[in-house]
């Protein structure tokens, strides 16, 4: 499978969900851990995807269906930001709460 086939079928996986780990990703290519971080890298650069730590996320926005939640391993590094966020104002309610 060609480099511009690899990037386009990882673009519709995840039309269909929000997150695919690089690991998940080698093993459906049959292809080196070095090919999929360099697909990631150029698929990110494009603005086409997000990268992320262990793997390669939807942009936000990306419709797609919602069928079942991730798994915690893959949740955990999508929408760092909003989640950061979310947990800096439940502290900050705790705090004045006490």
């Amino acid at each position: 499978m060609s480099e511009s086939q690899r990037h386009e079928t990882i673009t519709q996986l995840l039309t269909e969900r929000a997150f695919a780990s690089a690991k998940e990703l080698q093993l459906m290519f049959n292809v080196s851990a070095a090919t999929i971080r360099r697909d990631i890298d150029k698929l990110h650069e494009a603005g086409v995807a997000q990268k992320v730590h262990g793997g390669i996320a939807a942009l936000d926005g990306t419709p797609r269906p919602r069928a079942v939640s991730l798994p915690f391993i893959e949740n955990r590094d999508i929408a760092v930001e909003a989640k950061t966020a979310i947990a800096h104002e439940a502290a900050s309610w705790c705090a004045t709460a006490a």
